[in-house]
């Protein structure tokens, strides 16, 4: 299950992945003063508001639940006086159900990327180590 285009997934726990999916991360790491990225310049990434995130458990975290935090960057609405977005980064805790399988999605609302007048979800995908 893959993302639309042109939007990225952020992995968790260590995964090998294209270095491009990181780009937004590796920017907020790298010290750059993300006050000033412009909104649009963010949104001309991103097709929607909605993140996209692989969590790995193993299939006994899965089978007994657990809770997992994962961090994540992601922008906060910019002012609406203002064309400059921001980017934060979060912590947030993922409740992983008792039975859970390989594959299953968790939806965060509201946890997503926000524009002016929107929030996208957090859409967290389980996948067995």
């Amino acid at each position: 299950m893959g993302s639309p285009p042109g939007k990225k997934e952020q992995q968790g726990r260590g995964d090998s992945h294209d270095p491009s999916d990181f780009d937004a991360l590796d920017e907020f790491c790298s010290g750059v003063e993300l006050n000033d990225m412009e909104f649009e310049s963010w949104a001309n990434i991103h097709h929607d508001l909605d993140l996209r995130y692989i969590l790995r458990v193993s299939p006994e975290q899965a089978k007994q639940g657990c809770i997992e935090y994962i961090v994540l960057s992601r922008s906060i609405k910019a002012s609406s006086d203002k064309a400059v977005g921001k980017r934060q980064k979060s912590k947030l805790k993922v409740e992983i159900h008792p039975g859970a399988r390989d594959g299953d999605i968790i939806r965060l609302k509201g946890c997503g990327d926000e524009s002016p007048d929107q929030v996208g979800d957090l859409v967290v995908t389980i996948r067995f180590t």
